[in-house]
């Protein structure tokens, strides 16, 4: 007659072993996920950083700054948990508080200042770039705004490459008054473009920070 009790100790064995591998591939994969969402959540708030100031600084450059882009770019910044000085809280929240009137003012001395023209930086995404495949092991949602950012960081910095070399013919000393009155339309129409696109991604990462922090 068969022994059963070895069996179903061997059996039993068996399947706790299964289960402690199954356990451990989980916690890892878990541990690897947590790791990497906070990873991604502190380059996600660099990120943010740098698109709010570019915004502002576009803005800027066409003259159009006025209340709302300031209290956009204060709200971006705060988003991102930034420790920011309490002169400069004190200072943008007086500036934020003036009077409309005081504040059409300043638009229109912005909008009559001369259009200033800069060299703008690209933007890249160095953690995120070498973790892609990682994506895939988030939830879909997180997924979607993730290529979604990705997708619109790709046209962001194709239209910095138009701008900046429309920038660098702004040195050509051969250029006539027509094209150079050309050159500068295209300048502001480029700010104008990569402020916009710069407020919409920063605006989705700030969406996509408050869900991988739930």
């Amino acid at each position: 007659m068969v022994e059963l009790k070895p069996l179903i100790y061997t059996a039993f064995g068996w399947v706790l072993g299964l289960l402690s591998t199954f356990f451990l591939q989980w916690f890892n994969e878990w541990r690897y996920i947590k790791v990497f969402k906070k990873s991604l959540s502190t380059q996600l708030k660099e990120a943010i950083l740098r698109l709010s100031g570019t915004s502002y600084i576009m803005v800027r450059n066409i003259g159009r700054v006025d209340r709302e882009i300031l209290q956009w770019t204060y709200s971006m910044r705060r988003a991102t948990g930034e420790v920011i000085l309490q002169e400069v809280i004190e200072a943008t929240e007086n500036l934020l508080n003036q009077s409309d009137e005081i504040w059409r003012t300043l638009s229109l001395v912005n909008r009559q200042a001369e259009a200033r023209h800069s060299h703008v930086k690209k933007f890249r995404m160095p953690y995120l770039e070498a973790n892609l495949s990682s994506i895939e092991k988030l939830e879909t949602n997180l997924q979607q705004s993730l290529f979604e950012v990705i997708t619109k960081i790709n046209w962001l910095n194709d239209a910095i490459d138009r701008n900046n070399f429309f920038f660098e013919k702004t040195f050509d000393s051969s250029l006539g008054v027509e094209n150079r009155s050309i050159i500068s339309i295209n300048i502001t129409e480029g700010y104008e473009f990569i402020g916009k696109l710069c407020r919409e991604i920063a605006e989705k990462m700030v969406k996509i920070v408050e869900e991988i922090s739930k």
